[in-house]
């Protein structure tokens, strides 16, 4: 396991930027404000699961005081709205997380963008 991550942060209200962060829970939970909950990000081209997950505070998906962030597609359900910070992380088939690629960068920079 690698001792830093690189992830694309997704604040409320800004563009997207790639940050660095140590591969640690508690550096992961810092950026989303607290505790963490994955969602699945659905691909588009028709596979279920993309390589990647979206990680947010585990009450935003449901924070419905505040404006939502951004809407994620999650594999295997609907759209959802998150509220408050994410960040896109890529994972591996045994679930470990792992840092974005480039391509993943340029993906996921686009596609939140404001």
């Amino acid at each position: 396991m690698a001792d830093k991550l690189r992830v694309l942060l997704v604040p409320y209200n800004e563009e997207p930027r790639v940050v660095e962060i140590e591969h640690k829970l508690e550096e992961m939970q810092r950026l989303v404000g607290g505790l963490i909950e994955a969602i699945h990000v659905k691909h588009d081209e028709g596979t279920n699961h993309s390589g990647v997950d979206v990680w947010c505070n585990e009450e935003g998906l449901f924070q419905y005081h505040d404006q939502p962030n951004r809407m994620v597609f999650h594999a295997g359900g609907p759209a959802v709205y998150i509220h408050g910070p994410f960040f896109v992380a890529r994972v591996d088939e045994e679930g470990d997380t792992l840092s974005l690629t480039d391509a993943d960068i340029k993906r996921y920079s686009q596609l939140y963008r404001l």
